[in-house]
């Protein structure tokens, strides 16, 4: 028996049941069993849907039946105290993933599953181009994870003192899903043991992110990501849509469409961007704190249509030492796991001392680089856009200075942004990846981001800095390059913070 099982958060319990009711699910069968209640939920499925291609061919179909679609689909609800699974049939999962421990799947795979062998993964990174991968191994594989990658789903083998109890394979993401020689009427006794072996250790580490739970530090957030949305800062954009993670079921994007809706008002769009949000926020005059009642319908061809919460599909970093980001609707944090595999990486990535009079920086970057030129025998290529000339018409600046077979991107100031300057890098790595110059280049073979990296107290590694968006944008740079057989390098100066400016209070008197 195949079974795909959410563990529900108590405080979102009776939201489910709401939602399931809503959504004109029945209860059919109730009991219980091994000490927990259970609810048998069920819809027939939309009656008489049209496939949405068909709307396009429809008239090619006069003499023959439109086809339409039909999906019945069903939820098991079991409860014991504060304690609540539900197990998924048909799409049922849209409806209960939002409502889910994400943790639940991740955290049982800790303790059931054997690292060395591991039959598919699931990952997304944070930056750069590409932001989520499935990949596939043959039986036996030793689980392998790169820095910067967040795990979202595994499947493996199931350790031999658990295959009596759970199977031989599982599938785990928020959800799990085991496939069990039972019953029906024994899916009580197999809850009971996932309670208990959820009190065990863990067995390996995983990199991944853990949800916010504080509502206070929720509501910081969310201020943050409306600011984005209202164009007041940046670092937000809609979620890549190769595909979408519901538990453990993958559901990949194809040939489709999309609604942006708020009430009775829609927008059609056929993709994703942030522009268009944008757009229909202003349109619409949709006051902020109306913002994330946004609805985003999915229309995909030959599949039931969905819809999502707004915040389902964005994406979104929160800046410097916050180490939080908006990941499938949820507010979430990286685990140490993940700060451990970020650091490994970043720490090994190859540091150029720096001359004893560049220890501290002061002063422009232009400046600072005709210095280099004139005193110290670097080349400077600042402001120089015939170096890497493209096929477009886009202005391209490939390095600030070079010396022998090493370039150097210049940067100062705090670390957000010092991330430009990772982000031009990997603009010109990818460029040369794509074999995009019109003219050949000088030659180098070892890439070095000069960070003024503007505190208190000098870094001798990147690794010391706090902003996570920084090292993961360092990270993604520094793998493309390798992947070129370009050498990263890192050097490092301290900039003085700038002073805070102190505003005087002419209008009044007291000097106090």
């Amino acid at each position: 028996m195949k079974l795909n099982i959410f563990s529900v958060l108590p405080e979102e319990i009776a939201r489910l049941r709401d939602k399931l009711e809503s959504v004109e699910m029945s209860v059919i069968a109730s009991g219980s069993q091994d000490g927990w209640e259970y609810q048998l939920y069920y819809s027939p499925g939309e009656s008489g849907r049209q496939v949405p291609w068909v709307k396009h061919l429809e008239k090619y179909f006069e003499s023959t039946v439109i086809p339409e679609s039909k999906s019945p689909f069903a939820v098991f609800l079991f409860t014991k105290a504060d304690k609540c699974f539900a197990i998924s049939y048909g799409k049922s999962h849209f409806y209960i993933r939002p409502l889910c421990d994400y943790d639940f799947g991740i955290d049982l795979a800790k303790r059931i599953a054997r690292e060395d062998d591991i039959r598919q993964t699931s990952s997304q990174r944070f930056t750069g181009r590409q932001r989520k991968s499935i990949r596939s191994f043959s039986e036996e594989t030793q689980l392998s994870v790169e820095s910067g990658e967040s795990v979202d789903y595994i499947r493996a083998g199931i350790l031999n003192e658990h295959i009596t109890r759970f199977g031989k394979m599982g599938q785990f993401g928020s959800s799990a899903q085991l496939t069990v020689e039972i019953g029906p009427d024994e899916i009580g006794t197999l809850l009971n043991d996932i309670e208990h072996v959820l009190t065990e250790s863990e067995k390996f580490k995983l990199p991944r992110t853990t949800r916010l739970t504080e509502a206070d530090e929720i509501e910081k957030f969310e201020e943050k990501l409306l600011d984005a949305l209202e164009g007041k800062s940046s670092g937000t954009e809609f979620a890549e849509n190769s595909y979408d993670l519901y538990g453990v079921d993958f559901v990949f994007a194809g040939i489709g469409s999309y609604t942006i809706k708020h009430k009775s008002k829609t927008q059609p769009v056929q993709e994703l961007a942030l522009e268009n949000l944008q757009d229909f926020i202003r349109r619409n005059s949709i006051h902020r704190d109306q913002i994330f009642s946004i609805r985003i319908v999915h229309e995909r061809d030959g599949n039931p249509a969905y819809t999502n919460e707004l915040k389902r599909d964005l994406e979104f970093v929160a800046d410097d030492d916050d180490r939080v980001a908006l990941n499938n609707g949820r507010w979430v944090r990286f685990n140490q796991d993940y700060l451990d595999f970020l650091d490994s990486f970043v720490a090994n990535i190859e540091v150029e001392p720096t001359e004893e009079d560049f220890s501290e920086v002061k002063g422009r970057e232009d400046e600072f680089t005709k210095m280099c030129a004139n005193k110290w025998g670097y080349e400077l290529a600042d402001k120089d856009f015939e170096i890497f000339r493209t096929r477009s018409s886009t202005s391209v600046e490939a390095w600030d200075l070079k010396r022998d077979s090493t370039v150097y991107a210049v940067k100062f100031g705090s670390a957000q942004k010092l991330s430009y300057v990772c982000d031009q890098a990997m603009n010109i790595v990818n460029l040369l990846g794509n074999r995009a110059n019109r003219d050949t280049i000088p030659d180098f073979d070892r890439y070095c981001l000069w960070l003024g990296y503007e505190s208190k107290l000098g870094l001798t590694s990147i690794e010391q800095s706090r902003s996570i968006i920084l090292k993961q944008k360092i990270e993604a740079w520094a793998r493309a390059a390798k992947n070129l057989g370009i050498t990263p390098v890192i050097k490092l100066s301290r900039k003085d913070p700038r002073p805070k400016s102190r505003v005087k209070n002419t209008e009044s008197s007291d000097d106090s």
